[in-house]
């Protein structure tokens, strides 16, 4: 079986169609996963990609073993029920609307400092001015995180979630021990010195009697960093992109800003900035005439079953109008993405300023666009626009 294209290629929706139609559940023995472990079973097709969200008692969440020497193997993202069930109720707690709801304000106000420098130039480029820096900022502010510490945190996320391939497992482990540290340090302060952020009010978070444990908070921090700056730093720089190559889509929504959050859901499900997930048997299964064997991985590649044509016609028509309710991208059933209030939130108040403030967004000429290297994230490196004010 050949892979005509890759998932590091520069239009990943190319290899996703060959693979739904060629190979929609298939083993590769070569492909590496962001953790480091090599070889997994890679499903594509949306009915296969939910049922294995769906299925925990076959496909376990649990690919990282928490006696491991991965923090993340502690995290709620990589547990199973019921110790699932008991992270999410107290993580919920702490990561409520009302905790959510009460960034807004601040992060309409940071969208309008960042774009503001550049609104006489008329060109920027969006990614390092704009789409990086607002969803790590944001974090770092939801946790607590001092300003100064924020730029290493960004360099760490980089390495955590890059592919392990390019950048290399041992820079992996460092960024992993270095922002581990740094964690336990301010979890720490944060038990003796209570504040009005979400560390202290995961430090604080009890149900049942029962608290979070500092290896589990520590655990979430690293999660909620590494999934919540690349996922929607990726989000928006291809919602940019989408709507440069859709130039009536920004005129549509300069003129109706209700319709924004359609679009960007469209942009979800049209480019998923998360392509994959990763799942690991519980037990011997038979999929369709494929064996899968108690402790193979699973990669779920999400990017690919939100363009599935049996699911949703015409995928590669932009259609904000379409029934997106069955948009894989945070996930689906009890791992349903936590973060994804606040991303949407982000996303909502970035689009409404930047429609406010920016028309007639193009690429600057001669761009040749790169994509990031990481089998995780989809996203570009640099996206350098023009635009008119």
């Amino acid at each position: 079986m050949k892979k005509v294209h890759s998932p590091l290629s520069d239009n990943p929706t190319l290899w996703y169609q060959h693979m739904r139609q060629e190979n929609p559940i298939y083993f590769d023995p070569d492909f590496t996963f962001f953790f480091g472990a090599k070889s997994g079973w890679q499903f594509f097709n949306h009915d296969d990609v939910k049922f294995a969200f769906s299925d925990h008692q076959s496909f376990s969440n649990e690919y990282i073993p928490s006696s491991g020497g991965d923090i993340l193997g502690a995290s709620l993202i990589t547990t199973d029920p019921p110790r699932h069930r008991n992270l999410h109720a107290l993580a919920s707690k702490a990561f409520s609307p009302s905790v959510i709801s009460r960034l807004e304000p601040w992060i309409r106000e940071k969208c309008r400092q960042l774009i503001s420098p550049f609104l006489k130039s008329g060109e920027m480029d969006f990614a390092s001015s704009v789409a990086i820096p607002l969803p790590i900022l944001t974090l770092a502010r939801l946790l607590g995180v001092p300003d100064q510490n924020i730029q290493q945190l960004g360099k760490w996320t980089k390495a955590i979630t890059g592919d392990p391939t390019v950048i290399g497992m041992e820079i992996y482990q460092d960024s992993m021990n270095g922002m581990g540290t740094f964690f336990m340090e301010l979890i720490e302060e944060r038990a003796q010195h209570p504040q009005t952020d979400l560390i202290t009010d995961l430090v604080l978070a009890e149900v049942d009697g029962t608290k979070l444990s500092r290896l589990e908070i520590l655990a979430f921090c690293i999660t909620l960093i590494t999934a919540g700056t690349e996922t929607t730093e990726g989000w928006a720089i291809l919602a940019m992109d989408t709507f440069i190559q859709y130039p009536e889509m920004q005129k549509h929504l300069i003129s109706n800003p209700e319709d924004i959050p359609k679009a960007l859901n469209e942009v979800l499900r049209f480019r998923s900035p998360v392509m994959c997930m990763t799942r690991i048997a519980k037990q011997d299964i038979e999929l369709k005439g494929n064996y899968i064997k108690k402790n193979d991985l699973i990669n779920l590649w999400i990017g690919s079953a939100n363009l599935d044509p049996a699911v949703f016609p015409n995928p590669d028509i932009f259609d904000i109008n379409r029934d997106n309710s069955k948009v894989l991208s945070f996930g689906y059933g009890i791992h349903y993405c936590i973060g994804a209030m606040l991303a949407k939130l982000e996303m909502r108040t970035l689009y409404e300023v930047i429609f406010q403030r920016m028309r007639d967004i193009r690429l600057q000429p001669e761009t040749v666009l790169k994509r990031v290297p990481s089998t995780i994230v989809n996203s570009y490196q640099e996206l350098p626009i023009l635009f008119n004010t």
